[in-house]
């Protein structure tokens, strides 16, 4: 459902349901992944960017389900504040998911739309290279 709420862009609406699955302990990458993208849209200061990393390590160790899309998060999270070479390391996991989602249904347009955003992701921060914000 907050995933849902993220895409009607009701932020608070879905902030509110995946902190109560963080507070109950039953929370899922996907929960995390829409904290981080609610707090990542809504904020803008170093100290928020860091705690969007943190959401987005806590989900990578989870290990409940592969959601690849902590990797898209990751790379633009990362890319915002400039440490782009880190940001395209992120981007390219991403693309891989995404290259084995391909295989698995290679007509799926959605899918290929989104290998081709992200390739161009991991050239324009390939390009850009590191300015650290501090």
């Amino acid at each position: 459902n907050a995933e849902i709420e993220l895409y009607y862009s009701h932020h608070l609406k879905a902030l509110g349901l995946v902190e109560k699955n963080i507070k109950s302990n039953v929370a899922t990458e996907t929960d995390y992944v829409v904290k981080a993208n609610i707090l990542r849209r809504l904020y803008h200061s170093k100290e928020k960017m860091d705690e969007v990393l943190g959401l987005l390590t806590k989900a990578k160790t989870l290990n409940v389900t592969k959601d690849i899309i902590m990797h898209k998060e990751e790379g633009i999270t990362l890319s915002r504040i400039g440490r782009n070479t880190e940001s395209k390391k992120a981007f390219e996991l991403y693309l891989i998911g995404l290259n084995e989602l391909f295989k698995k249904d290679d007509k799926n347009s959605v899918i290929n739309d989104e290998i081709e955003w992200t390739k161009k992701m991991v050239y324009k921060v390939g390009q850009i290279g590191d300015t650290i914000i501090k």
